[in-house]
């Protein structure tokens, strides 16, 4: 049993889940201490009613971004990973299919979203030119879900890595010139830029991937591709508008109180309580390859084993991190973003209970979703968690960021529940 243990091949698989954990462990360290820093720097260099007015705008705008990037990104990584054995030729017809799909579909929801978007603006508090403005950061990430897929696809998790610490170091840079010099426009700037570097350096690091496929001879495009593109899309885009809307209805609600200033603190607590997810989401990057073949080969206790693991490690890492934020979080929040914002504290402890609990225990369900054929299970998940924010947010917050934070860290809890009560019943098991 030892030797078996000990075996060359398991060897070289531990050796290299490790790695790539390492790098892409890096990689989201640097991610999010490079959106902290950018909001630190939005938070010293405007006023809170000012920073509120801007989370409630970039709240609007991530609904949509959101739903079209993720369906972009989620219908390349399905169709392409099952064609991926026909070779470039099938290939190159697949991927030209997707980018005309993805040119037609963003466009029009960016023109769709930019007109309600600035009829909708200040219902929640939000400047309507802005939440213009910035919504042009969608068309500017056309193709950008099928280029990184091609990390994943190729299993170039380190050169992932390097591209994510490239794109966060490049924020950060254009952050620190723009923002102190234009404000909250210059916050709106960084985030169209960003959007650009993100597609044009994504593009540059994937050529020798894509090279290949954009030299093989055409061929007809595979009968099946059209209406799996369709499917696929149609469910990502419905399953990512409610989470995103779960994700940002929050800071909406609030936004109708016409109290900016408890936008701008809520917004501040849910940032910093989402960094631990955000840490623990490299390693359920470098675990999809793994589980990605439990669920192939039908192996139902192996692809809960993994899962299991995995959240026992985050459920004491998460333990670790709200009790290190009760100690030294109301001092961190002063020195960083400024007295102003010392009433962030209380809201931040609750969401890192419920942030840390469906969002690194229960990160495995965003993979999981995309990959079982089961694709309305996923859909009803998030309505589910809509739902109950919004009903909670409206009837339990009272307009405060600790009655929002309470309202939210409860509606993920059941819905973590749900998730986890529907995998071990094998609901996201594959259907032949």
């Amino acid at each position: 049993m030892w030797r078996r243990w000990v075996s060359p091949s398991r060897v070289a698989s531990l050796k290299g889940l490790s790695t790539d954990a390492v790098f892409t462990t890096a990689s989201q360290i640097v991610a999010t201490l490079a959106a902290i820093a950018l909001q630190v720097l939005l938070a010293r260099n405007v006023e809170l009613s000012v920073f509120g007015r801007i989370s409630a705008a970039q709240a609007l705008v991530l609904l949509v971004e959101g739903a079209l990037v993720s369906r972009g990104s989620e219908t390349a990584l399905q169709v392409m990973g099952a064609r991926w054995k026909d070779g470039p030729s099938t290939l190159k017809s697949v991927a030209r299919h997707l980018l005309g799909q993805d040119i037609l579909i963003t466009c029009a929801g960016f023109a769709i979203f930019a007109a309600a978007g600035a009829l909708v603006a200040p219902l929640f508090g939000a400047d309507r030119w802005m939440v213009v403005v910035m919504a042009c950061s969608i068309p500017l990430q056309i193709n950008y879900g099928l280029r990184k897929n091609l990390f994943l696809l190729q299993n170039r998790i380190r050169k992932q890595s390097y591209f994510e610490i490239g794109y966060s170091a490049s924020m950060i840079i254009v952050g620190c010139i723009l923002i102190p010099w234009f404000g909250a426009w210059g916050f709106v700037a960084t985030l169209l830029a960003g959007a650009a570097i993100k597609n044009l350096l994504v593009h540059r690091m994937t050529r020798e991937y894509w090279a290949p496929i954009q030299q093989a001879p055409d061929a007809p495009l595979p009968a099946d591709v059209v209406r799996t593109t369709r499917i696929s899309g149609l469910h990502s885009v419905l399953r990512n508008l409610l989470s995103n809307g779960a994700t940002n209805i929050d800071v909406l609600i609030l936004g109708l109180t016409g109290r900016p200033e408890v936008v701008g603190l809520y917004r501040v607590a849910r940032t910093l309580a989402n960094s631990p997810v955000k840490i623990a989401a490299p390693l359920w990057l470098v675990l999809r390859p793994r589980l990605l073949s439990a669920y192939r080969s039908d192996d139902h206790g192996r692809f809960c084993k993994i899962i299991g693991l995995a959240a026992a490690a985050f459920g004491i890492g998460s333990a670790l991190v709200a009790a290190t934020v009760w100690l030294i979080g109301g001092p961190l929040l002063e020195h960083l973003y400024g007295p102003a914002y010392a009433g962030a504290l209380n809201p931040l402890l609750i969401l890192i209970i419920g942030s840390s609990i469906f969002g690194a225990v229960t990160g495995w369900l965003s993979f999981a979703m995309v990959i079982s054929s089961r694709k309305s299970l996923g859909t009803a998940l998030f309505a589910l968690q809509l739902g109950l924010i919004a009903i909670g947010g409206m009837l339990l917050a009272g307009g405060t960021a600790v009655g929002m934070a309470a309202a939210v860290a409860g509606c993920n809890l059941i819905v973590s529940a749900v998730a986890w009560w529907a995998l071990l019943a094998g609901r996201f098991r594959h259907v032949t």
